[in-house]
């Protein structure tokens, strides 16, 4: 595990419309725990925080709020995966137990539901209901070629369900 990580300052796409570089990110130690995080630190980095310390080959974190995936999300609906994701295990991204946002407690629900559906593998996605979802993975590539994946999926699920073709 490496001893920091790298987040979004609060606000980058409010006040910064997501122009961001390099000197605009937080760093935040890994190194001990705690009870809190550097105060520029974007309020969802407890979620980012709590998975890089469940498992060291985690590389890369992703919380979105991707329209197609916070379409599921919303529903309170998991998504299932209509074919094999290359490097994924699951048939399903399932939902953690609600939580309000920005809190340690939707932290610790997205933790349990990664370590739950996911114990020993290399990438990771849930659903957040009413919020979003987080894909993890042991490289950035990996996570955002999960993150691609899941979201192809939930777009054609919600195409087919609206052309009448769902199961």
């Amino acid at each position: 595990m490496s001893n920091a990580f790298y987040v979004t300052p609060k606000y980058a796409g409010e006040e910064m419309r997501w122009d961001l570089l390099p000197e605009h990110l937080v760093e935040v130690s890994l190194a001990e725990e705690t009870e809190s995080l550097p105060k520029r630190a974007s309020r969802e980095s407890w979620m980012h925080y709590e998975l890089y310390r469940l498992e060291p080959s985690f590389a890369a974190v992703i919380h979105t709020h991707q329209k197609d995936l916070l379409s599921f999300a919303c529903a309170g609906e998991p998504l299932k995966l209509p074919n094999e994701v290359e490097g994924f295990p699951a048939e399903v991204i399932p939902l953690t137990e609600p939580a309000p946002a920005g809190t340690r407690r939707l932290a610790l629900a997205v933790r349990k539901a990664v370590s739950e559906h996911f114990a020993g593998g290399s990438r990771a996605g849930v659903l957040i209901p009413g919020h979003g979802a987080v894909v993890v993975a042991e490289s950035l590539r990996g996570a955002v070629g999960l993150l691609a994946a899941i979201a192809s999926a939930a777009y054609v699920e919600i195409a087919c369900r609206q052309a009448g073709l769902a199961e």
